[in-house]
């Protein structure tokens, strides 16, 4: 047996405290005891890992489109106005009536878009991750859409009473813009999923893609499967004794 003398730096209650260690706690290299490595906290591993960083990415991306997205539903909607007469009195035209849900329907419009595109991307880059795509889609679409709304009711017009108060005669007065219903904000995640949905009932699963490679070894396997599946192991025959 080999004695190891231990280095000058370890003399006194270091080389007790590495004497009492136990097995568990050193890392034994080429016959000499070194004190362990710290190790970060599972938390930590977490939130710097690859993957938790490309999630955080994929949804400020999706935030980013959503507050562009709101500029642009902002320029398309046309919103009705009111006529101001002679006598203060505000009248609005038929066909003004029908334009009241404009907003609406390009909200509605821009997020069955926005939220198909966000649903496919969810599904070609984060598949992998299992049935957790189904929430960060739901999740990244619904901040798309609040970002959108948020956007556009900054831009305006608000505050119609008062406008309209001050408003004189000859004027015409838009009315706020504005959504009618809170309904149209479920559009954007409803057609997230819609796109993962049907990837994963109709699509082909990448187990039985695997499996059925394996039943067939002289076929070479596809580039993303080589490089997601590690190589296989040649078990070594013990020595001789």
């Amino acid at each position: 047996m080999t004695h190891v003398d231990p280095a000058p730096g370890l003399v006194g209650t270091g080389a007790t405290s590495l004497a009492s260690a136990s097995p568990e706690d050193v890392e034994v290299l080429q016959g000499e005891a070194y004190a362990p490595q710290p190790r970060l906290p599972r938390f930590t591993r977490v939130v710097v890992s690859p993957r938790t960083r490309g999630i955080l990415v994929f949804v400020l991306l999706a935030m980013l489109v959503g507050s562009l997205t709101g500029l642009l539903w902002k320029l398309a909607t046309h919103l009705p106005s009111y006529q101001v007469d002679a006598e203060g009195n505000a009248t609005i035209s038929e066909r003004g009536l029908t334009q009241v849900f404009n907003a609406d329907a390009w909200f509605c419009l821009f997020g069955a878009v926005i939220g198909t595109v966000i649903g496919v991307l969810v599904w070609r880059w984060f598949r992998r991750l299992g049935w957790t795509v189904v929430p960060l889609a739901i999740a990244s679409a619904s901040l798309s859409g609040l970002l959108c709304w948020w956007v556009g009711m900054l831009l305006g017009p608000h505050d119609f009473r008062s406008r309209i108060a001050r408003a004189n005669a000859g004027d015409q007065v838009p009315i706020d813009f504005q959504l009618h219903t809170w309904s149209a904000i479920l559009v954007w995640p409803f057609f997230a999923t819609i796109p993962v949905l049907l990837y994963s009932s109709l699509g082909r699963d990448d187990q039985l893609r695997t499996s059925a490679r394996l039943r067939r070894p002289n076929q070479p396997a596809p580039a993303d499967e080589v490089a997601s599946e590690p190589a296989p192991s040649t078990p070594v025959p013990p020595p001789a004794g």
